[in-house]
């Protein structure tokens, strides 16, 4: 690449020079207020060359209602000698007319003589898109974690009324009167967990399970179960564009993610049409904005979703990544379908936006960065034995009463020896008592005073290999806790039921300690 700046070349040649290569466009007026010099990018905007530019002064590209506009500016700019702002259109050899901002500020040479103007133009419609497209996304992004912690919150009350649930119907014979009422409450913290999985996607606050995957060969492997969820009124068509490399991101997301596009798809042409998938490779140079979001420079795929439906209004699409922001019945339609494609692309490093205007069908296109590995196979981990169960005794901390003292009626009906803590400060001080007989540690991770990362550092000061169980129900942060820590912690989220409880703690106790930790369960 040529040098910006030749060394050789100063004062206003190398400034020329210099601006020659700017991105944006760049002039210079005299004393009296005509163009004495325009960079390339302003003659490629005008669809003029640098010389007839000049030639024709910077007036003559402006449109013929708004030339007296510009005129009166730089007059005003002449005679006060100073910095001088002014709106107007642009009339382009090719018709066009797009709306530019113009600063100019003055030059002086050594003496205090007067030389003239520097100025740039800029296109006021790509600065309203940039300043739309921030303010979108400090939107979200505030909504984001608004959601992320609601979901935090709700996932604690979550695991009470279902583990609590769980307790009762062990007690309840199968006859009994009440069962059926509790058995409704259990299925309906079910369904509440689903919905708050949602909206800790939508906040980028879910366990993902992230590994190099084939996009195009994901979306083959489900093109027959997403034709079977559109229906036989809804024709699916693949159009792989013969992408290279890989995106890194969760499977079962991803999965989860066409299904939701599709089932959006489905739902917006009830008499029938098509739905689109397609996969194109691309270059991003950076800071995109538009057409193409946001985005570093690198190589993508871009994942498109689209139907020939009616297609949505722009206050729809202003929404369409809020939860619960849905134009069809909420009872049927919640609303979470698209904030969780949202936080699903987020989180794996992407973006995306939707292409849609009324009787236009609507596009959700994603760009998922790509890295030249090789995707990963699917796996699945061996089944785990424990050495032994009953005699072990466990240190519980956890600062919800209600979650702890579930968590610990659950552990001693399974024959383990519990002592609990309210905090980590409490968990620290019990350690110290009974340290040579714990034999695993449960600990909520977000704790006030001592964080459970802080108590784990601790205890492992005195035992390097204790096996440890984080609990949690804010997912990213838990991920984010556990990064230093070997033997890797294993990761409980919340809301849990006694089943996962119960099979986690066999799984940590199934390396014997002063072994290798196996890492964040099901991962």
């Amino acid at each position: 690449m040529p040098e910006l700046l030749d060394p050789t070349l100063t004062g206003e040649a190398g400034f020329r020079h210099l601006a020659d290569a700017a991105p944006f466009p760049v002039w210079m007026l005299g004393p009296a207020g005509r163009v004495t010099w325009a960079n390339k990018r302003y003659a490629e905007l005008v669809g003029r060359t640098v010389a007839e530019v000049v030639a024709a002064g910077l007036i003559a590209d402006a449109h013929e209602d708004d030339r007296d506009t510009l005129a009166a500016a730089i007059a005003d700019g002449v005679t006060a000698r100073a910095q001088f702002t002014v709106e107007y259109r642009l009339h382009r050899v090719d018709g066009e007319h797009p709306l530019v901002l113009a600063t100019a500020s003055p030059r002086f040479d050594a003496v205090g003589a007067f030389l003239g103007f520097v100025g740039s133009s800029a296109d006021v419609a790509a600065r309203d898109v940039a300043d739309r497209q921030r303010e979108d996304d400090e939107r979200l992004a505030a909504v984001q974690r608004l959601a992320g912690g609601v979901a935090h919150e709700f996932n604690n009350l979550l695991t009470q009324i279902k583990v609590g649930a769980e307790l009762v119907l062990a007690e309840l014979a199968p006859q009994s009167p009440g069962r059926g009422d509790v058995e409704s409450i259990s299925l309906a913290a079910d369904r509440a967990s689903v919905l708050a999985r949602q909206l800790l996607a939508f906040g980028r606050r879910q366990l993902l399970r992230a590994e190099p995957i084939d996009m195009e060969d994901e979306v083959q492997a489900q093109a027959e179960s997403l034709r079977q969820l559109a229906g036989a009124q809804i024709a699916v068509s693949l159009q792989m564009g013969g992408v290279k490399g890989a995106v890194r991101t969760d499977r079962e997301q991803l999965v989860q993610l066409l299904r939701a596009l599709v089932t959006n798809s489905r739902d917006a042409m009830p008499t029938g049409g098509v739905v689109t998938i397609t996969t194109t490779p691309m270059t991003a140079s950076g800071g995109e904005i538009g057409p193409s979001p946001s985005l570093r420079a690198g190589p993508y795929v871009r994942l498109t979703v689209g139907d020939n439906g009616p297609g949505m209004d722009e206050e729809s699409k202003a929404h369409a990544f809020e939860p619960f922001f849905t134009t069809r019945d909420r009872n049927v339609h919640p609303g979470l379908g698209l904030s969780t494609v949202y936080g699903i692309v987020q989180q794996s490093g992407g973006s995306l936006w939707i292409d849609s205007g009324a009787r236009q069908g609507t596009r959700v296109h994603m760009f998922w960065p790509l890295e030249a590995t090789t995707p990963a196979p699917t796996t699945r981990r061996p089944a785990l034995v424990p050495s032994f169960i009953r005699r072990d005794a466990v240190l519980l901390v956890e600062d919800d009463d209600a979650v702890r003292t579930l968590a610990c009626r659950v552990l001693q009906r399974r024959g383990y020896r519990v002592h609990v803590a309210s905090d980590g400060a409490a968990g620290l001080e019990m350690w110290q008592r009974l340290k040579h007989e714990i034999a695993l540690v449960i600990s909520d991770v977000m704790m006030p005073g001592v964080s459970g990362r802080e108590l784990v550092l601790e205890v492992r000061k005195t035992r390097p290999r204790l096996p440890v169980i984080f609990m949690s129900g804010y997912v990213h942060e838990s991920l984010e806790t556990t990064e230093g820590l070997v033997p890797v912690p294993l990761f409980l989220e919340k809301p849990f039921t006694v089943a996962s409880l119960g099979e986690t703690v066999v799984r940590a106790l199934a390396v014997p300690e002063g072994h290798e930790g196996i890492g964040l369960i099901g991962l």
